[in-house]
């Protein structure tokens, strides 16, 4: 599934040339049912991909997010805000979702906002000593890693990730990105 929403992906923006998010999407979601469809040969496959999408325009410093089921979340001057991504994932049933457009989100982030985006990998991810770590323990990790600095962040994201599943196998791809907006389009990914 990675390998057909990776290759949709450049379909969409590098062949079609599609700039907006929303567009990009949509385009990706066709592309990734078709070749499904032409894979099962008439049978139905469940599967679907969760992603999101950052584009940031360097003049205006505005940024730009459109999410398949998964948010972005925004640390605007030290406080957390959570943007939603469209509520489908890319090749879900079309019947069900006709009438659920793509979303994308226009924002304006100050010098120093901290974004991450990730995958359910690690909030669904199962502890020793407790079932799945869930949403809320992993917003509480951000809360506490977002006033850090970005090099320090994914030591200790893996570090607190060790002690959380202990003997467990880890469950699920995990991925976390992040970012802290700096001024002229300047922007530190490190994650």
């Amino acid at each position: 599934m990675s390998v057909l929403v990776g290759n949709a992906l450049s379909y969409a923006v590098n062949e079609m040339g599609v700039s907006d998010l929303s567009g990009i999407l949509q385009v990706v979601d066709m592309q990734v049912r078709e070749k499904l469809q032409k894979q099962a040969q008439g049978e139905m496959i469940q599967d679907g991909a969760e992603m999101g999408i950052i584009q940031i325009d360097l003049h205006t410093g505005e940024l730009f997010f459109a999410g398949a089921k998964r948010p972005l979340v925004w640390y605007e001057q030290g406080q957390r805000k959570e943007i939603p991504g469209t509520p489908r994932a890319i090749a879900d049933d079309p019947e069900l979702f006709k009438d659920v457009p793509w979303q994308s989100h226009r924002l304006l982030p100050h010098p120093g906002d901290t974004f991450y985006l990730f995958s359910d990998g690690y909030p669904d991810q199962e502890g020793s000593q407790r079932p799945r770590m869930g949403t809320r323990r992993f917003y509480e990790l951000l809360d506490e890693l977002s006033r850090l600095p970005i090099r320090d962040q994914p030591k200790i994201l893996e570090q607190r990730l060790k002690e959380w599943r202990g003997t467990v196998e880890q469950t699920d791809d995990i991925l976390v990105i992040g970012f802290r907006y700096e001024p002229k389009g300047q922007v530190r990914v490190d994650l």
